[in-house]
């Protein structure tokens, strides 16, 4: 396709020849049709009707045309990550190029300035198309909205997906009814947006999402459903007595299938996790080293009577979690503990191969700055990670307070999906190390002690005792001095012991009080260490703005857009009221004292059927 200057004259006969003045060829133009607009695919411009309609053009229209060609030649829902992900990229790049057109609009006869307009516009498509692919595809996740958006077209699996909401516990996670009803509306209404902040609850409203979602799953109603502490607890010994029993490791048995963990849901959807293949290899291992880490944290306190479950080594005998792991590491084993973040995820679903994005939101009744929303946040998912390395023994744990209602340790043989990313905030290792793990052990026999006293908790005690933070948190609270984790959700009401696991729970800045956590732990909680990682464009501006107003000390609470944000206009008229208001009434007093002897005023206040004097 040729492009000509605008000031040549129009050939109506033949649009796309040249004229006198010689033509600037356009290699990325293909050639346009004599009439009508060509059918192009989602995203690409209209090819114009003449090429002087095209020449007169803005370069704006050229550049964004041929940058959302390249767009509409990738894969539909990696394009649209990647459109979104460069939306301010391409707000000014458009800005530019249209200002570009607007100042050398009165030298278009310059054909030397056409070039140079044309090449700048040129070389910025070129490095976008060759970056834009590259995006794309590292993009291995996809929202849900357009999971739903693509599989509504299905009416077997929107009719199957609302049979399953609300039915299993485990299928709707804690959702309370309203939220259940909430979710409905928006797939029934088609509103898939509303699916990628979903729920945005605040901590206080997921407190009564989960106390109705125990009422409607009959978990406070009868008990039918509560999950009791199990009969034959980790620590039990047989018939009191003291229990000593070999590590057991290396261990026996094969692994787990790999495909064995993934529940096919109809429509290429899965449910559930894939395994690691590093670490399935050493699962046994680690099973074994926390089925024994946490029986070893049952034991009763020491100095207090009762039957103790030990283990035995070559190198010496444990009684507890942090011995057996000095024991391992005299012997050549290195032990690190890792305090580590991710994002949490509450769908495991895997779509097409593709990851899908499931967090769930969290409103923090933080204000963004130049708007009337509060800030929503993915929850966030803490644990402290056990590497264990070493001749004999080669594990991989993890410990936290799960919705199982477990707090305890955990073998890791599943891989974390993409787009929950992952930080390592600190690493222990000697004493430190073992000191995180002696605390672990403490939270292990606390917990089961308190669901044992309030075997009624809905969902084994999550929410009341916390979520998978807590636990995490008074970790980092008795090895930093603070904790950096939201949100933290217990009752200290739980925990009115003195034992040290209960007094850290009591010191934790709980978010159930309705007040805005601290920035700091909003941040602290965050998967990256940088937001620039942040593959959320809209999460990342949020979060921009709202560490530029803590910093400079302006961030206020979204709760106070009613009457504290007119807080500076009451001030105002209280103190003009102040001034203006005595100074007013001295003033009629003035008046009054000055007509009061005029014979207006006299016949005014005379009686009735007094006449005054002539």
């Amino acid at each position: 396709m040729a492009l000509t200057r605008p000031d040549a004259k129009r050939r109506e006969s033949d649009p796309c020849s040249s004229s006198s003045s010689r033509p600037l060829s356009l290699p990325w133009c293909r050639p346009c049709p004599q009439a009508g607009v060509q059918s192009t695919p989602l995203g690409q411009w209209p090819t114009p009707r003449r090429c002087q309609d095209f020449a007169r053009a803005a370069p704006a229209r050229v550049f964004y045309g041929n940058l959302l060609s390249a767009a509409g030649r990738l894969d539909f829902v990696a394009a649209r990550e990647w459109r979104s992900a460069v939306a301010s990229r391409l707000r000014l790049w458009l800005t530019l190029a249209e200002r570009l057109g607007s100042i050398l609009r009165p030298y278009a006869r310059s054909k030397n300035c056409q070039r140079a307009a044309l090449g700048v516009i040129a070389c910025a498509v070129f490095l976008l198309r060759a970056f834009a692919p590259v995006e794309a595809e590292e993009v291995r996740w996809v929202r849900l909205s357009a999971v739903m958006s693509e599989l509504s077209a299905e009416p077997a699996f929107v009719d199957r997906f609302l049979k399953r909401l609300g039915r299993d516990p485990d299928a709707g996670g804690i959702l309370g009814p309203d939220e259940i009803k909430r979710l409905r509306e928006a797939i029934l209404g088609k509103h898939w947006e509303a699916l990628d902040r979903f729920p945005g609850l605040t901590v206080a409203g997921l407190g009564r999402s989960v106390r109705l979602a125990a009422l409607a799953q009959r978990h406070l109603a009868d008990g039918t459903n509560a999950r009791a502490p199990d009969a034959g607890a980790p620590g039990a010994t047989a018939k009191g007595r003291d229990v000593v029993e070999p590590l057991g490791i290396p261990a026996g048995g094969a692994a787990p299938d790999p495909g064995g963990l993934l529940t096919p849901l109809g429509f290429e959807l899965l449910w559930g996790d894939e395994v690691d293949p590093e670490r399935m290899a050493h699962y046994a291992d680690s099973l074994r080293l926390a089925t024994v880490m946490n029986r070893l944290a049952l034991n009763p306190a020491e100095g207090q009577p009762g039957p103790r479950y030990r283990v035995s080594t070559e190198s010496g005998v444990a009684d507890s979690p942090q011995t057996l792991l000095a024991i391992l590491a005299q012997t050549g084993h290195d032990v690190a503990v890792r305090d580590a973040r991710y994002f949490a995820n509450f769908g495991d679903l895997i779509y097409k191969g593709r990851d899908v994005l499931t967090p769930f939101w969290m409103d923090t009744r933080i204000a963004v700055p130049g708007t009337e929303r509060a800030l929503l946040v993915p929850v966030g998912h803490s644990q402290h990670e056990i590497i264990l390395r070493g001749p004999t023994v080669e594990a991989d744990l993890s410990f936290y307070f799960g919705i199982d209602g477990k707090a305890e340790f955990r073998p890791i043989a599943t891989r974390n999906q993409a787009w929950v990313l992952g930080r390592v905030a600190r690493t222990y290792r000697d004493e430190r190390a073992l000191e995180v793990v002696r605390l672990a052990g403490e939270i292990v026999r606390t917990y089961d002690a308190v669901r044992r006293a309030h075997p009624d908790l809905p969902f084994g005690g999550y929410f009341a005792l916390g979520v998978c933070n807590d636990v995490n948190a008074m970790i980092e609270l008795h090895m930093q001095g603070e904790t950096t984790l939201f949100p933290l959700t217990l009752d200290p009401g739980y925990f009115p012991g003195e034992s040290e696991v209960e007094r850290l729970a009591r010191r934790l800045p709980v978010d159930r009080g309705g007040r805005p956590p601290e920035p700091s732990r909003v941040f602290g909680s965050l998967p990256v260490a940088d937001l620039a990682e942040l593959p959320l464009p809209g999460l990342r501006r949020d979060l921009e703005a709202v560490r530029t107003a803590w910093q400079r000390g302006e961030l206020r609470d979204a709760g106070a857009s009613g009457i504290m944000s007119w807080a500076p206009l009451l001030l105002a008229v209280l103190v003009v009221s102040a001034l203006v208001v005595p100074a007013f009434i001295s003033l009629q007093k003035r008046r009054g004292s000055v007509s009061a002897g005029s014979p207006l005023s006299r016949r005014r206040s005379s009686p009735p059927g007094h006449r005054g004097a002539d």
